[in-house]
């Protein structure tokens, strides 16, 4: 095998990327715990070269954004909602990372939720853009969330319990 031509899988070359060029953004001093106070997020593009040698993304170029976010849930029952633009057929991958990271002191079982311009949860799969936790731990992700319209999108960062506070990306 190691002598064989090598590639990456086309989310294993927009990850290698993502950790290689996305700056970090701090949360903002502001409140953002509404819709209409959300902080804005501008997800910046990354250059990911397609090494995939045969399939459905051979030859493709691959248009890929991203932006990472640090943040904190400081008092109970405290949510953060961050804003971004999208465009009706974007996959979005999102996850809220904190009981993983070994830097964070105080981690969150953290919730992730998607809410279009109108507040409504986008569709996901068979349900709705909604997560608690992944297979493994208590950090929650959404993968290839479907976007079904061009506009605007909120995700809701929260943490499951009212006492539970500590740090996330």
């Amino acid at each position: 095998a190691a002598l064989s031509d090598t590639f990456f899988r086309a989310r294993a070359a927009a990850n290698l990327a993502f950790k290689q060029n996305v700056g970090v953004l701090a949360e903002q001093a502001a409140a953002h715990s509404t819709l209409p106070t959300a902080q804005t997020i501008a997800l910046s593009p990354l250059t990911v070269p397609n090494t995939v040698l045969s399939g459905q993304n051979f030859g493709k170029t691959f248009s890929v954004a991203a932006a990472v976010v640090t943040g904190e849930i400081s008092a109970g029952s405290e949510a953060d909602f961050y804003e971004f633009s999208g465009t009706a057929g974007d996959l979005m991958n999102m996850e809220v990372v904190s009981d993983l990271i070994a830097t964070i002191l105080d981690p969150i079982d953290s919730e992730i939720r998607v809410f279009d311009a109108a507040g409504d949860l986008v569709p996901y799969y068979t349900s709705t853009a909604f997560n608690n936790d992944e297979l493994e731990n208590t950090d929650s992700i959404l993968i290839d969330l479907l976007l079904p319209e061009t506009g605007d999108y909120y995700v809701k960062v929260n943490a499951v319990g009212v006492a539970d506070i500590g740090d996330y990306e």
